[in-house]
């Protein structure tokens, strides 16, 4: 059973506890129209990110067969040469020039673009999270997967990947701003 629904607007995720939370747990259960369940007492709002994040990219992939890839972003034509050759240093933070943990890439083309000239898919092991929010991919793990892209064919990309990813949220009953609040956090968490 199920308890304190925080949401109720349309459009806002719902947010919902169970009664009987699973100890040494991380568990939740994400279901149709932007539904997500904690059923396990180690969930906190990054939890949530990570696993609805997860979910949808684990359906795209299901839906559309496409390869488990992010994108990376950057305004050196040789940086490919160095992913290729595993001397990609890892990415800094742009607001305080701090070294993030790992490479930053972006789960899909968006605003990552702004300001970069080129693009270029990679896979990897998801290290942790930028201090945007951004995957970071052991360094040691990152393959190229793709060419380099200049705007024009990132452009192209980027309104394939939309078009699959908003296939993705619509076949869960998700829409775009259920998930962008999931994933940027504005959500509320219940109480006991």
């Amino acid at each position: 059973m199920k308890i304190q629904t925080v949401t109720k607007d349309s459009g806002e995720p719902i947010i919902t506890r169970s009664n009987e939370l699973k100890p040494y747990n991380d568990d939740i259960e994400i279901g149709q129209g932007g539904k997500v369940n904690i059923v396990g007492k180690l969930v906190g709002r990054q939890k949530i990110r990570d696993k609805v994040w997860q979910f949808f990219g684990d359906k795209q992939k299901e839906l559309f067969g496409e390869p488990d890839t992010f994108w990376r972003f950057t305004s050196n034509s040789d940086e490919i040469k160095l992913a290729k050759t595993a001397k990609l240093r890892k990415s800094s933070d742009h607001r305080d020039s701090r070294t993030e943990n790992g490479i930053s890439v972006s789960e899909h083309i968006g605003y990552s673009v702004a300001g970069y000239k080129y693009g270029y898919r990679v896979t990897g092991r998801i290290k942790g999270y930028g201090a945007d929010g951004e995957p970071l991919l052991n360094p040691a793990t990152v393959k190229v997967v793709g060419k380099l892209l200049n705007e024009r064919g990132i452009r192209k990309e980027r309104i394939k990947d939309l078009d699959q990813f908003q296939k993705t949220l619509q076949a869960h009953g998700w829409t775009d701003k259920q998930y962008s609040r999931i994933i940027d956090g504005k959500f509320e968490l219940p109480y006991n």
